[in-house]
């Protein structure tokens, strides 16, 4: 209900202006007001209402942040109808949160459904504010992106999320983690650099870290793009090719990148029961498999979409289904 509190405000404001209306009507009966006059402010009191109205609809996010308090859904970042990376202030709230490590990770399971073996921890930042509620990681990238924060941003995510995965590793030692890097960190010098030494300090190595690089990567000069892969490569770090087929992706940049793991959107584990979609994963899997990398499905959130992909002998899976990104703590219970 909180959600659609500014729905009360016309509610209650309609109302309001239907008393008056209904005042005025009595006393036309009742005194010597003009009808003239009466008409003359049923006009004025109708236009005012209808120019509230319209600034109540273009300003409800202001209502629904400034009268109930956080938003609660995370993909409603907007306020006063602008992106929260254009408000005022969320530099210093995003600085706030890094330095008081206020940016939470979660990590969710990548499974063989074969043997339900889990292979890798994705993980994922969330950031709940106190005053905007749940806020997209696109939107904080963003908000990191304008205000040059974008490396202390990355550097908080990536100890946090060692840190967080240490306890977890010594346990599960074949289970790699999954760090997701804007492409702007990935070709960093001093990313690489940040990501050995903090691995270091938790008693881990490259092997045991999988790199998630976006297909956005690929806009950039594809020479620097290669050569900073292998860099990450001679360390000993796998490379992933993640949301492959969103947008740029193509079947040719299989064969210019030295990848380890393709994963392929959920735009296709959506449409998993055509035929044309069918025949591009049987294609992406055949140049996978010649060259012995490794394919991961993401979105699988229905039964039917995992025997699917199993039928076609797809079996390393990630999405709702399997299972839902949690802490650290919750997968060690």
């Amino acid at each position: 209900m909180k959600k659609y509190a500014y729905f009360m405000i016309k509610v209650v404001l309609t109302s309001l202006v239907a008393i008056i209306m209904v005042f005025l009507s009595w006393l036309s009966l009742t005194t010597e007001i003009s009808t003239s006059f009466i008409i003359f402010f049923y006009s004025v009191l109708f236009i005012v209402f209808l120019l509230t109205l319209k600034t109540i609809d273009k300003n409800k996010y202001f209502f629904k942040y400034e009268m109930v308090g956080p938003l609660d859904i995370c993909d409603q970042d907007l306020i006063k109808g602008k992106p929260l990376s254009n408000c005022p202030d969320m530099s210093k709230k995003l600085a706030h949160a890094i330095k008081n490590e206020l940016i939470d990770i979660h990590f969710q399971k990548i499974i063989n459904t074969k043997n339900d073996s889990i292979l890798y921890l994705e993980q994922l930042a969330r950031w709940n504010d106190k005053d905007f509620g749940c806020i997209n990681p696109d939107s904080f990238i963003e908000i990191a992106k304008k205000n040059n924060q974008l490396l202390d941003l990355e550097f908080y995510l990536i100890n946090k999320s060692l840190k967080s995965f240490e306890a977890y590793y010594k346990k599960h030692s074949q289970v790699k983690l999954s760090i997701n890097l804007t492409p702007e960190a990935f070709l960093n010098k001093q990313t690489i650099k940040y990501i050995n030494s903090t691995l270091k300090h938790y008693n881990m190595s490259a092997k045991d870290v999988c790199i998630e690089v976006s297909e956005n990567l690929f806009v950039y000069d594809l020479t620097l793009c290669k050569k900073q892969i292998s860099s990450f490569k001679d360390y000993g770090f796998e490379i992933a090719l993640d949301d492959f087929g969103k947008s740029y992706s193509s079947l040719g940049i299989l064969e210019e990148i030295d990848y380890d793991v393709i994963k392929i959107d959920r735009l296709f584990t959506k449409t998993i029961h055509k035929d044309q979609t069918k025949e591009i994963i049987k294609m992406v899997q055949k140049i996978a498999n010649m060259s012995y990398k490794t394919i991961v499905i993401e979105g699988v959130e229905t039964i039917e979409q995992k025997e699917l992909l199993e039928n076609l002998s797809c079996y390393n899976m990630q999405g709702y289904l399997l299972h839902k990104p949690e802490s650290i703590k919750r997968i060690n219970l």
